[in-house]
């Protein structure tokens, strides 16, 4: 047997249904505002103390940490914006203390990489203090051509021009030379150093530098061919260019 409802009655029905998901849609929303509510003020969730060891300040991570959404939309003092570990930090989080601490595992610093000013940067990019405008042959120092001003916490160069730089860098300290100045031009991706005879070297950021590069600059080193040239070319893979003086 059908059952047939007048117009009135299906119209009282819809109705009820539409009262019903509003006050269900209604019920959920306010079930996260709540919910966020207590993830942005809920105290056991906010950082009252940061504790550093081996870190001049916070500050060397919170950019890392703010390029995470979750992270911009809780702020730097919750603890939900922290993971276990940044970079080479690793983080401590002690919730009825209210106490980050953060301790660097790594050794602190790389080089240091100046612009418009100098910082030390660690072995990742990172920007981690001011530094000294410093010569010489026992602090590796990288002079950056770019007009730009750095931020602690924020990366110096991309990531894959920086291992290639540390590449090269290690690589040089397998041949006789003794680079006493490094230059980075990131717009030409090239990275320049100067010995301390005068010896010029010019390398590619572009791609990662073959162990050739080096056994061949030991060689023409040793034999004089180096020092008797305006400049090793190594910007084109797997060729090497001497310039004639």
């Amino acid at each position: 047997m059908e059952i047939f409802f007048s117009k009135a009655q299906r119209d009282r029905y819809y109705h009820r249904l539409r009262i019903k998901i509003y006050l269900i849609a209604g019920a959920v929303s306010l079930f996260f505002v709540l919910g966020a509510w207590l993830v942005l003020n809920f105290p056991l969730l906010r950082i009252n103390k940061f504790e550093l060891v081996n870190l001049q300040s916070a500050e060397e991570a919170r950019g890392i940490i703010l390029n995470n959404w979750l992270a911009r939309f809780l702020g730097f003092n919750n603890f939900l914006s922290w993971p276990s570990q940044v970079s080479d930090i690793e983080i401590k989080k002690d919730y009825f203390g209210r106490i980050l601490t953060l301790t660097r595992t790594e050794k602190p610093s790389f080089a240091i990489w100046c612009a418009r000013e100098c910082y030390w940067i660690d072995n990742a990019g990172i920007a981690l203090e001011p530094a000294p405008d410093t010569e010489g042959l026992s602090i590796l120092k990288i002079s950056d051509s770019r007009d730009i001003l750095l931020a602690i916490g924020k990366p110096v160069i991309n990531g894959q021009s920086l291992s290639n730089i540390i590449k090269i860098v290690e690589g040089l300290k397998t041949t006789p030379l003794r680079p006493e100045k490094f230059e980075v031009n990131e717009e030409d991706r090239e990275f320049r150093a100067t010995g301390s005879r005068g010896e010029k070297l010019i390398f590619s950021l572009q791609f990662e530098p073959s162990a050739k590069i080096f056994s061949y600059l030991a060689e023409i080193t040793q034999n004089g061919r180096l020092k008797s040239s305006a400049y090793a070319d190594f910007t084109v893979e797997n060729r090497i260019y001497l310039k004639p003086r």
